[in-house]
């Protein structure tokens, strides 16, 4: 099959998955328009007599009320990013503490900027759960290059901050949350990918707390209050424990510590163990 019969092929898919899935979820096309999507554009674009250009695209997915990733997700052909597969691999190897295999998803040679990239996210993994360091200067600096340089966050780029906070300094890292908070396109980010910015935001908090930068913390704390809502258990179990454990660092007090170990065996009674491991990961590596 030549490229262009492949490109066919694949537009043909994508409106037929598109009808099937509108008319499944019982949406008419004056039902999906808008001021920038006319319901005569969606008729013509699943007869195949015209394209989609990406923004209409967008537009006609959110008009099913659902994100471009759920849509994909559902489609038949769709094959998960490398980014997705990459993080799936990175997070088994570090829920089973398997520094070997994260190690095997290095690139030795790595030319690609996006190679140099996931290189430093598994070096970052490998400090967090051994605490050997194999972070160098110039991927310090090559992680602060591209954040400090991109004009839009996008999923990739939450996902790069997220998992290098140890490649950044505190204060880079400090300030480069604030700066996703602030960028005009949150509003957009929140609708699609809410759960990753605020897993994000929450790791943020716990870098902040775990390198004793208490005002930094603090202001991340308050952010994610507005954040968080009563579906985010997890980041609020997590802010939670680690807002214990900033007062047990500061007061040295033996009864706040047992409270943390207390709350994390909670968790293990009530079968919530990879958010218990990770937690206890933590404290085992600052008390």
């Amino acid at each position: 099959m030549t490229k262009l019969q492949e490109e066919m092929s694949e537009q043909m898919e994508l409106r037929t998955f598109y009808q099937k899935t509108r008319e499944a979820r019982g949406y008419s096309y004056g039902e999906i328009e808008t001021g920038y999507l006319h319901s005569s554009q969606i008729s013509r674009f699943e007869k195949g007599e015209s394209m989609f250009s990406a923004e209409c695209l967008l537009l006609a997915i959110q008009g099913l009320n659902m994100t471009p990733t759920e849509f994909f997700a559902l489609m038949p052909t769709y094959e998960p990013s490398r980014l997705h597969v990459f993080m799936k691999q990175m997070s088994d190897y570090a829920i089973n503490n398997d520094i070997e295999g994260m190690k095997k998803l290095l690139k030795p040679r790595a030319k690609k900027k996006i190679d140099k990239i996931y290189n430093v996210m598994v070096k970052v993994a490998i400090y967090d759960s051994s605490g050997e360091n194999l972070i160098t200067d110039n991927d310090r600096k090559l992680i602060q290059d591209y954040l400090t340089s991109i004009e839009q966050w996008t999923l990739f780029e939450i996902d790069v901050f997220s998992n290098c906070l140890e490649a950044l300094s505190l204060k880079e890292a400090y300030y480069l949350g604030l700066e996703m908070l602030d960028c005009d396109e949150l509003s957009n980010l929140l609708y699609s990918h809410a759960d990753v910015v605020k897993r994000t935001l929450v790791n943020l908090y716990v870098h902040m707390v775990c390198n004793e930068q208490y005002t930094r913390a603090n202001r991340i704390k308050n952010e994610l209050e507005e954040l968080l809502d009563a579906w985010d258990m997890e980041g609020k179990i997590i802010v939670s424990i680690f807002e214990t454990f900033s007062k047990f660092k500061q007061e040295k007090s033996s009864e706040l510590f047992e409270e943390i170990q207390s709350d994390i065996q909670v968790l293990k009674k009530f079968g919530i163990v990879d958010l218990a491991k990770r937690i206890e990961m933590f404290m085992a590596k600052e008390h």
